[in-house]
C-alpha cells in the first residue's frame, strides 16, 4: 500500500496517459517524496518475469535477482501454504526464467545464503553496486515498522535482525514433504 485510492491511481493514469513510463514515474516520484526518500525499491519475486521490460524502460535501473538454495525456498513457499508441487514448479520456473539474465550489465545477483550468513559483507557489496553508501544502521531492526509484519510460516519478523535461522529450513519439514 502506497497510500493511493483507487480515484489518485486513475488520476495519475489519465495524466500519464500518453507513456506508461510517466505513469510510473509520477507514482514513484509522489512515493519518494512522501517517505523524504531518493531510490525505490520493489521485491515482488513475479518481477523476474519483466525484467527484460524494466531494463528497456528504465535504462539506468538496477536489477538485483536473489538466488535461494531450491530446497529451502521450496519449504518456505510450503511454509506458507502453497501446495508442495506447487512450490517445486514456482522455484523451477521463476529460477529457470531468472538464469537468462545472467551477465546483465545491470543485474547484481545476491545468494540468499550468504546474505543471512554474511550481511554486512552481503550488502556493503549490494550497495556498492547500487552505488549507495553503506551505513552500518541498516543492519540494526527497524523498530518503527508499522502493522504486521509477521507471517507463521516465515517463523520471523520483516523488521528483525537478518539472521540465519531460514537457512536449512527444508530439514524441519515433516519426512513425507521432503
Amino acid at each position: 500500500d502506497y497510500g493511493y485510492t483507487r480515484r489518485d491511481i486513475e488520476m495519475l493514469a489519465k495524466e500519464s496517459a500518453d507513456s506508461f513510463l510517466d505513469f510510473v514515474n509520477a507514482f514513484y516520484d509522489s512515493v519518494l517524496r512522501k517517505a523524504n526518500k531518493k531510490i525505490w525499491a520493489e521485491k515482488t519475486p513475479g518481477n523476474i518475469f519483466c525484467f527484460n521490460a524494466f531494463s528497456d524502460m528504465l535504462p539506468n535501473a538496477k536489477l538485483v535477482h536473489i538466488v535461494r538454495h531450491p530446497q529451502d525456498c521450496i519449504a518456505s513457499l510450503t511454509n506458507r501454504g502453497m501446495p508442495h508441487y506447487q512450490a517445486c514448479v514456482t522455484y523451477l520456473l521463476n529460477t529457470a526464467h531468472g538464469l537468462q539474465y545472467e551477465g546483465m550489465k545491470n543485474l547484481y545477483v545476491l545468494k540468499y545464503e550468504e546474505l543471512v550468513t554474511e550481511p554486512e559483507k552481503s550488502l556493503i557489496a549490494l550497495f556498492k553496486y547500487l552505488d549507495v553508501d553503506f551505513e552500518t544502521q541498516v543492519l540494526e531492526p527497524d523498530q518503527e515498522v508499522e502493522g504486521t509484519d509477521y507471517m507463521e510460516g516465515w517463523r520471523y519478523r520483516e523488521s528483525d535482525s537478518i539472521a540465519s535461522g531460514s537457512k536449512g529450513r527444508f530439514k524441519a519439514l515433516p519426512i513425507t514433504e521432503q
